[in-house]
């Protein structure tokens, strides 16, 4: 109910009838790998079909970035994600082990005896684990390893070959066995060394080609970033309608930079304070308000955006519902009187509510008050 009077539980009203009157970027850039036609150059050598890598340094690798203005929508992270992007532990066990993304197929025949296998084509012949490598945490001038292990997933001996990559901050440790062949479900271990010279991001690529496809292991470095440790969520369950619910959140930057922060959100939700600045270890107090016009579920985004451009998104929830807030009466009759003179009839709001309900009178129900 909307109006101008607070009403506890009940209150008294008194109609008088008067006769004769009337009453509301990360932009990702995509890195583009060409590769040369044949990088993965094998040879039979026996009877037996076993092959041979030719050298590495036959290989020739075209690197370039797609323009980053392909796609000028941010990335909208959850807070969990990108707590765990910005404050991961050991960078081994950030990586994912997702499918890879395969650039480029070639004939097996050319290389193998054994061209047909059961591995899907969208599924590269060696799983790698994990299949994004991540460096977070790191301090500059201190080097770091991730271990990078590729199992053979086909039913016949395969062989798989590591490009090392071009960039300076990372470095390809090979292993002794890598020119050989890797039996079936068997692994064949590498070593990605990270040395940063400073805090920023860093990004690069390895390329692995196997008897049948090439496929890109994306290596990331993270830098220092400011971090506040929001919810996913925020769910206001079932709320009065058209009254303010409201929820108190304890923040803390809890990254290792100073956080200078924006926070949006649309109707029916509110945010306060809507700017911020949060040193290392620093908290502040959040409130979040569901005033709700309608009946019925709401949802929104509470948008968290950082000083430097990224984006967090915090899911929010609730629901309003009618309260208990009624009239005694559904109808009053006034009795005929004499021009000039009044009648009176007395009629309760009765408020069976937690909340105060605050209303007023309206001559006609489509007034606008």
């Amino acid at each position: 109910m909307s109006g101008r009077r607070p009403v506890s539980k009940s209150a008294t009203s008194t109609v008088d009838s008067t006769a004769g009157s009337a009453g509301s970027v990360l932009v990702n850039a995509v890195a583009s790998e060409r590769l040369s036609d044949r990088d993965l150059a094998l040879n039979e050598t026996d009877d037996d079909e076993s092959t041979v890598f030719a050298s590495t340094t036959d290989v020739t690798t075209t690197r370039s970035t797609q323009n980053a203005s392909r796609s000028t929508k941010p990335r909208h992270w959850t807070p969990s994600q990108y707590l765990a992007r910005v404050q991961g532990g050991r960078p081994e066990l950030t990586g994912s082990s997702s499918v890879p993304r395969i650039i480029e197929f070639m004939d097996a025949s050319e290389f193998s005896a054994h061209k047909d296998t059961g591995i899907s084509m969208d599924t590269p012949l060696f799983q790698p684990t994990p299949s994004v490598i991540a460096f977070q945490g790191y301090t500059p001038r201190e080097p770091q390893d991730v271990t990078v292990r590729l199992r053979n997933v086909d039913k016949v001996a395969r062989r798989v070959k590591v490009i090392p990559p071009q960039s300076p901050y990372f470095t390809l440790i090979t292993p002794a066995i890598a020119a050989q062949k890797v039996a079936p479900g068997m692994e064949v271990e590498y070593t990605v060394r990270f040395l940063a010279e400073e805090t920023k991001d860093y990004a690069e690529e390895l390329i692995c080609i196997t008897e049948r496809e090439k496929f890109v292991l994306p290596i990331t470095a993270v830098g220092a970033r400011p971090c506040l440790d929001l919810a996913d969520t925020v769910n206001f369950a079932t709320c009065p309608v058209k009254h303010p619910s409201k929820k108190i959140l304890f923040v803390r930057n809890v990254g290792r930079e100073e956080a200078n922060f924006t926070l949006t959100t649309s109707a029916p939700f509110s945010v306060s304070p809507p700017t911020g600045h949060l040193p290392v270890g620093g908290n502040i107090q959040l409130e979040l308000i569901f005033t709700p016009k309608r009946l019925g579920s709401h949802t929104s985004e509470l948008l968290l955006q950082y000083g430097n451009g990224e984006m967090v998104a915090v899911a929010l929830y609730g629901a309003a519902e009618d309260v208990n807030v009624r009239l005694d009466k559904s109808s009053l009759l006034l009795e005929s009187t004499y021009i000039t003179q009044s009648c009176q009839r007395t009629v309760k709001v009765v408020n069976r509510s937690s909340i105060i309900a605050k209303f007023c009178w309206r001559a006609v129900a489509t007034e606008v008050g």
